[in-house]
């Protein structure tokens, strides 16, 4: 729980950086909007200049670390309890298949802990999951493992359309809006909203607010979420992860 208080601490820090950066990058954020080649769209484009400072992606790889670690002190608690002592293949194993988590547990992984805490091991399992690749625990890991080798890949600004959108001009089809999401931006832009018009109609205006974010890829797709949200989550998940052990312990 050490780990897990420290992973905290990192987080509150996470924040303050963040939000200098944030207050920073609004000041400098400018929208601008386009019709796309056929007529048939209006993109809004956030444009924003600034780069993220590597100490924001440090304390994110810091968070990670400690919450990787607390499994694996877990784990040696566990043996410990059931009166053994760690070997140097202890491990908490994070897996995303049965079979490579069958092979895990014949490496030794998790040799020594009672059978009750076996089977509590292998229900936290990703691969018991619909979405494996999207579990808590399996977005810690890979987080731990890139950062082991390099920089987390935090974008510098990711942009989300805010409340208020407004349209100028007359006698346009609207037939769908898109882009709800947050948008990373790439070479300082993101192009985070547009309608969609029935035919062109390059009289047609857009602008709206704009909530700026930064972001995380939490997967090798390069998929991205917020980071200060997904850092909560990833911090609640494996303490609750933990908590389900409370009772080898009691």
């Amino acid at each position: 729980m050490a780990k897990i208080n420290r992973a905290k601490e990192h987080h509150e820090s996470l924040k303050t950086n963040v939000n200098e950066f944030l207050e920073s990058a609004n000041k400098s954020l400018t929208q601008s909007s386009y019709h796309s080649d056929d007529g048939l769209r209006v993109i809004l484009r956030a444009t924003c200049p600034l780069e993220v400072n590597l100490k924001i992606s440090v304390i994110a790889g810091e968070i990670v670390h400690q919450l990787r670690s607390s499994l694996d002190h877990l784990l040696c608690a566990l043996i410990y309890q059931a009166g053994h002592s760690p070997g140097r293949t202890t491990q908490f194993p994070i897996c995303t298949s049965r079979e490579s988590y069958e092979e895990q547990v014949k490496r030794g992984r998790i040799k020594g802990v009672s059978p009750a805490a076996e089977k509590l091991i292998e229900q936290s399992q990703p691969f018991t999951n619909p979405t494996p690749n999207e579990t808590i625990i399996n977005v810690v890991s890979t987080l731990n493992n890139w950062d082991k080798h390099n920089a987390l890949v935090i974008s510098a600004a990711a942009a989300q359309v805010g409340q208020n959108i407004e349209i100028g001009g007359s006698g346009a089809e609207i037939t769908a809006f898109a882009n709800p999401e947050v948008i990373k931006f790439e070479g300082g832009n993101a192009d985070y909203f547009y309608i969609q018009l029935a035919k062109p109609e390059p009289s047609i205006t857009v602008k709206s607010s704009i909530d700026l974010k930064m972001a995380i890829e939490v997967n090798k797709d390069g998929k991205i979420a917020p980071l200060i949200e997904v850092m909560g989550q990833l911090i609640a998940g494996i303490e609750g992860t933990i908590e389900l052990f409370k009772g080898e312990f009691s």
